[in-house]
């Protein structure tokens, strides 16, 4: 854990508006944001543990995330827990721009209304983008990455991805990437103030609340309804599970992440991150974090072996199925817890 007060060389930079308080910082030279909590009359969420953890799982798993560690710091005169978070700006780095700007630029240059915040919608308006204004871009990590971002946000429950926190950076010498994953604080149920977690615990303790109510929050990138029509490409507002699927079954490392995230052990990181900085998250917290994981584990998997999901013509697509029955966990068992 950092603990801001304790930092000689930091220097306050620029304050900034959201719905957590925020403030950027210069420490050796470099720039970092930190980011409370929400502060309302009693400290009611633990985002700061949402952030933490896409970091410890970007670096664990292979996925491009920001560099986010756990923090506290002074807010209005009060001591407030937070992250850390590095600047992703390179020193080339001249731009950048959200992917709902993007889109806006596209569809004023000719581009087709692709309709959806979706891995795929993304992917062609930035080829499209790189193509219309020459810019030099790797399309093949391009795709990686906002494929693996539909990814890790489905199985963390991510339901705060919007096209305003999916950004593209451009450098000097005309270069396009996608910039690392940020703003992930509202994942796994770490948004929702403390004392609605722990009512919902108790009630899915006594029977109350199912579990598959608990595990459905929002997620802008990836859908798992059951109703969604399988390989529909650009789907309003949805990536499906059958979507996802079908693009993993043509890529080793996607396939890969996607067995990386059915084996986490989410109980166990989270306490990790506890140890580590010495800040508490609590077991309420994580008993819905649990419970938010292994419900889209399990949905998952379950799709991936419907019937009708093994009848659709698509062999790759099987492979990919057969795959994951013999590598997948029971999540249950997380009880410890130019264009290239």
């Amino acid at each position: 854990m950092i603990d801001l007060r304790k930092i000689k060389h930091l220097k306050l930079d620029e304050e900034c508006t959201g719905a957590s308080p925020k403030y950027w910082v210069e420490i050796y030279g470099e720039r970092y944001l930190f980011k409370a909590n929400y502060m309302g009359p009693e400290p009611v969420t633990k985002t700061n543990f949402g952030e933490a953890l896409y970091s410890r799982l970007g670096k664990k798993l292979g996925f491009n995330c920001v560099d986010a560690n756990l923090a506290v710091g002074v807010m209005n005169g009060q001591l407030v827990e937070g992250v850390l978070v590095r600047s992703f700006f390179r020193p080339d780095d001249v731009d950048s721009m959200h992917v709902n700007q993007l889109s806006s630029i596209c569809m004023r240059n000719g581009i087709r209304d692709l309709f959806g915040n979706t891995a795929e919608t993304h992917i062609e308006e930035a080829q499209f983008f790189a193509r219309t204004f020459d810019k030099d871009i790797d399309m093949k990590q391009v795709s990686l990455d906002l494929r693996k971002l539909a990814i890790v946000d489905y199985f963390l429950g991510q339901g705060d991805r919007h096209t305003e926190n999916i950004d593209f950076i451009f450098d000097k010498e005309g270069g396009m990437r996608v910039a690392p994953y940020f703003d992930n604080g509202h994942c796994l149920g770490f948004r929702i103030p403390y004392f609605s977690v722990m009512r919902m615990c108790e009630e899915m303790d006594n029977g109350i609340r199912p579990k598959e109510d608990m595990g459905d929050r929002s997620c802008y990138t990836l859908s798992d309804h059951t109703d969604d029509p399988p390989f529909v490409k650009n789907h309003k507002e949805i990536y499906t599970i059958f979507d996802m699927a079908k693009v993993c079954s043509h890529s080793p490392e996607l396939k890969k992440l996607v067995i990386d995230m059915l084996n986490l052990d989410i109980v166990d990181e989270l306490t990790q991150l506890e140890k580590e900085s010495g800040l508490e998250l609590g077991e309420h917290y994580k008993q819905l974090a649990n419970c938010i994981y292994t419900t889209r584990c399990e949905k998952f998997k379950s799709m991936v072996n419907m019937r009708d999901f093994q009848s659709q013509n698509n062999r790759a697509t099987y492979g990919l199925n057969k795959m994951l029955i013999t590598d997948m966990k029971d999540p249950d068992s997380n009880k410890g817890g130019k264009s290239r």
